[in-house]
C-alpha cells in the first residue's frame, strides 16, 4: 500500500512537472504570440501612416488644384463684369450726351407745331374777317 501511495504520489509529481512544464511553454507561446502581434501591429500602424501620408499629399494637391480653377474663375468672372460695367457706363454716358439734344429736338418740333398752327388759326381768321367784310359791303 505504501507502494502504491507512492507511485500515486510520484504519479502525481510527474503530473504536476508536465503540468508545469505545459504551463512554461504555453506562456513562452503566449509571449511569442504578442511579440508577433506587436511587430504585426507596428508594420500596420507604418503602412497606415504611410498610406495617410500619401493621402493628405493627394488631399493637399487636389485642395490647391480647386483653389487655382476657383481663382481663375473668380478672375474671368471679375473680367466679365467688369467689361458689362464699362459697357453700362459707356451707354449711360451716351444717353446723358444725347438728352439734352433730344429735348431741344423736341421743343423745336413743339415750337414748329405751334408756328403751324397758329398760321392755320391766322388764315382761318383773315377768311373770317374776309367773308364779314364782304357780308358787311352786301
Amino acid at each position: 500500500m505504501e507502494e502504491l501511495l507512492r507511485q500515486i504520489i510520484n504519479g502525481q509529481d510527474e503530473l504536476k512537472n508536465e503540468i508545469l512544464a505545459v504551463k512554461v511553454d504555453l506562456k513562452d507561446e503566449i509571449s511569442a504570440v504578442r511579440v508577433d502581434l506587436k511587430d504585426e501591429i507596428s508594420v500596420v500602424r507604418v503602412d497606415l501612416k504611410d498610406e495617410i501620408s500619401v493621402v493628405k499629399v493627394d488631399l493637399k494637391d487636389e485642395i490647391s488644384a480647386v483653389r487655382i480653377d476657383l481663382k481663375d474663375e473668380i478672375s474671368a468672372v471679375k473680367t466679365e463684369l467688369k467689361s458689362e460695367i464699362l459697357e453700362i457706363k459707356a451707354a449711360v454716358h451716351r444717353i446723358e450726351l444725347s438728352q439734352p439734344q433730344d429735348i431741344v429736338a423736341m421743343l423745336e418740333r413743339m415750337n414748329k407745331n405751334l408756328e403751324n398752327k397758329a398760321e392755320v388759326l391766322n388764315k382761318r381768321v383773315f377768311n373770317v374777317e374776309t367773308e364779314l367784310e364782304r357780308l358787311k359791303q352786301q
